[in-house]
């Protein structure tokens, strides 16, 4: 099979799936959005970073909740 760049046998991943790299770009602007939620959240509460972990509904700072809804 011929392979021309642009098309979707050209970009699809080693393991098969055409969907791969669009799933780490999903996954890194997640990772993104985390780092960003966390920073506020630890701003908000006055916490560092490192003490928030972020749950379904919130970000939890030192024992402060920061709502997600």
């Amino acid at each position: 099979m011929a392979r021309w760049p642009g098309t979707r046998a050209a970009r699809t991943a080693a393991n098969g799936s055409p969907y791969a790299p669009a799933g780490k770009a999903v996954m890194k602007a997640a990772d993104a959005l985390a780092v960003q939620l966390r920073e506020f959240a630890a701003r908000y509460v006055g916490a560092a970073p490192g003490e928030c972990r972020l749950t379904a509904e919130a970000v939890v700072c030192a024992g402060h909740e920061v709502s997600l809804k």
